[in-house]
């Protein structure tokens, strides 16, 4: 498929003819529907970035592209098995009629065409691929009737890197005050304050501007990202609204932030732009329209509404436990990703009112807020199960479910009709208030009320019922300067409908996209500067990547040594000596493997490492929760406001 005529377009692209190159590619080869073609520029640029590396002829800082893929070869994508609205690329022309799934695994026969060293004959692609658990989890519970186990998919590398780190980032985030953003959350933020400035509401017109150390105003230079690294010290409230450290120390106190790109677009150059930032210059998205008041749309930075498309999804992060009867199956995660936020187990979230809409913010319908959920699961529920290998699907339904205790501060709120309304109220005191909820002096928005659903006391909801996450009474006064839980109402519903006029990826008739992971949803290709989406060098390995995990898991044999990579140690190949009573992971460091780990782009991207230098022999945590692709199934359908 030739190139789009932007590359060569652009004067500041080398663009290298593929006029006299010899190809074997076949187009009798290539498939019929349900693959389409696709944009290949980025196959284009890698493959060109690579050719002139393997010649030494590679410019740091120039950008490189082939004018067209070889002769015959074509990149086509289709839909994902495990995931129909996802389509995953394909590199047909090969005269065995097989395909290239990655740029790096068709370069070595790319480059033995562009040397004239191709070997003629039936020779076929290698693209390793990754064991299909999910469907192997369905059929398990078809043949038993029931399942009851942890998630374990020790081949598959996403899982086998993240699983560990995601474990423990979820155990410390119960610690973390609520109002401090998360990695991967996307954030408001002033780009450019000076230090003795101060974000202030204007008493002239009411808005939310700076007010610089001369009594001046100025009109803030918002902006949107995606917050990347978090400090590594504890963040104070007073934060929120002073600046209490140096610019100087910044990259230890402040939060890094990256321009959010195009989620649906091809440019991602915003994901280049980046900054610390105080958290007094930092706010919630969810908050956008408190502190946008007074500014037209012209007037604001694109990575803005970059943000807004992106509003209306949602995706599930950290798959930890599997269950079911047939034909049923949950699949209980720690964590789901709703349009700007992260919400855990364990949170306290704010809850919509039922059945409001964003018409009724059109029409200045009024709605109070006043039930909270603290968090007791979060469930991926699939539904009629099929274990047909052939199907695309796993599942005739797919929905997500949050499940915990509901409380109210409003006493009379089973006489308005509203959610659970048949249930009766239990005063709460302010001691149980304190046992209950995880953020300091929730006590004061009280007093609460405890909602007596049924026997177990707890409510099942959609994602659509929540609005964010509940933050620390005086945290709220800091940032809105009003103590109550509507302050965002309005901008999450009016993010929510931009979201759904303009986000393509959503299907027809859905109020929801469904990502597969962070990455996809927001549609970045790089964090902290590493690549991260599915075509990212880290990929090239993945037979590699299963051999070391073999090791990992005690199977140690010269050829899985060998094939991981692992440097060679003195002494043959084996169980160490007094290992006696070790377990198979403490014989890394004898192996090397401590060192393949070390200098590997794939932990980086995969578990969230991006040091600048890779000197150390730990591989530490600066970029949070399942930002790295984690392969999981296909897309709910399920959009209600009603208790499931």
């Amino acid at each position: 498929m030739k190139g789009s005529d932007s590359d060569e377009d652009d004067s500041n692209v080398v663009v290298i003819s593929m006029g006299d190159f010899q190809s074997d590619g076949d187009v009798n080869t290539w498939p019929a529907f349900p693959y389409k073609p696709r944009d290949d520029s980025r196959w284009r640029q890698l493959l060109a970035e690579n050719w002139l590396k393997s010649q030494g002829s590679y410019v740091e800082g120039d950008e490189y592209t082939i004018s067209e893929l070889p002769e015959g070869y074509c990149l086509f994508d289709r839909p994902r098995g495990t995931n129909p609205l996802i389509r995953d690329p394909f590199l047909y022309g090969h005269p065995s009629g097989q395909y290239f799934q990655s740029q790096a695994t068709f370069f070595t026969h790319f480059l033995a065409m562009a040397q004239g060293k191709l070997i003629r004959g039936p020779g076929r692609p290698n693209d390793d691929k990754n064991p299909d658990y999910w469907r192997e989890y369905i059929l398990k519970l078809k043949a038993k009737g029931t399942i009851d186990e942890p998630n374990k998919q020790p081949t598959n590398f996403d899982w086998a890197l993240s699983d560990a780190l995601l474990s423990d980032y979820f155990n410390k985030l119960v610690l973390d005050p609520s109002f401090v953003p998360r990695c991967g959350e996307l954030v408001l933020c002033v780009w450019d304050m000076e230090d003795n400035s101060s974000l202030l509401r204007n008493p002239e017109n009411g808005h939310i501007e700076i007010r610089d150390s001369y009594g001046r105003w100025h009109v803030p230079n918002w902006r949107a990202g995606v917050v990347t690294q978090a400090p590594e010290t504890e963040v104070h409230m007073l934060e929120i609204a002073e600046n209490s450290y140096t610019t100087e120390e910044l990259s230890d106190h402040g939060f890094r932030v990256e321009l959010l790109p195009d989620p649906v677009g091809l440019d991602k150059s915003y994901s280049v732009q980046s900054r610390y930032l105080p958290l007094r210059c930092v706010k919630p998205f969810n908050t956008w329209q408190l502190y946008l008041d007074g500014q037209s749309r012209d007037e604001l930075h694109p990575s803005i509404e970059n943000a807004l498309t992106v509003m209306s999804s949602w995706s599930v992060v950290h798959k930890v436990h599997v269950k079911g009867t047939w034909p049923n199956m949950k699949i209980s995660c720690k964590g789901i990703w709703i349009g700007a936020e992260l919400i855990a187990v364990h949170d306290t979230v704010r809850l919509k009112p039922r059945g409001y809409s964003f018409d009724d913010t059109l029409d200045g319908k009024a709605a109070q807020i006043n039930d909270v959920m603290v968090i007791d699961k979060i469930s991926l529920v699939l539904s009629d199960c099929i274990e047909d290998r052939t199907s695309p699907n796993l599942a005739k339904k797919y929905s997500v479910l949050i499940t915990g205790q509901i409380y109210t501060t409003n006493p009379n709120r089973g006489k308005n009709g509203e959610p659970f309304s048949q249930f009766p109220l239990k005063p709460m005191t302010n001691e149980e208030a304190t046992a209950t909820f995880r953020q300091v002096g929730m006590s004061s928005y009280g007093p609460w009320y405890h909602v007596a659903i049924g026997k177990d006391k707890s409510a099942s909801i959609s994602q659509h019922m929540i609005l964010g996450r509940c933050y620390e009474p005086l945290a709220a006064d800091l940032m809105f300067n009003r103590r109550e839980f509507g302050y965002d109402l309005g901008g999450v519903m009016h993010g929510r409908n931009f979201s759904e006029s303009v986000d393509t990826r959503m299907p027809k008739g859905n109020t929801w996209f469904w990502g597969d992971s962070r990455i996809e949803t927001l549609g970045i290709v790089e964090i902290n500067g590493l690549e991260c989406d599915m075509t990212a060098p880290q990929r090239e390995t993945p037979a590699k990547w299963r051999a070391i995990f073999r090791v990992l898991g005690g199977e140690v044999t010269p050829a899985l040594v060998k094939r991981a990579g692992i440097p060679p140690t003195s002494g043959s190949v084996g169980r160490p000596k007094g290992a006696k009573n070790k377990k198979p992971g403490s014989m890394k460091a004898k192996t090397g493997l401590a060192q393949v780990a070390q200098t590997s782009k794939l932990v980086s991207s995969a578990i969230g490492s991006a040091p600048e230098e890779e000197t150390s022999d730990d591989v530490e945590e600066v970029f949070g929760p399942g930002l790295a692709p984690l392969r999981t199934i296909p897309k709910s359908e399920d959009e209600s406001d009603s208790a499931l």
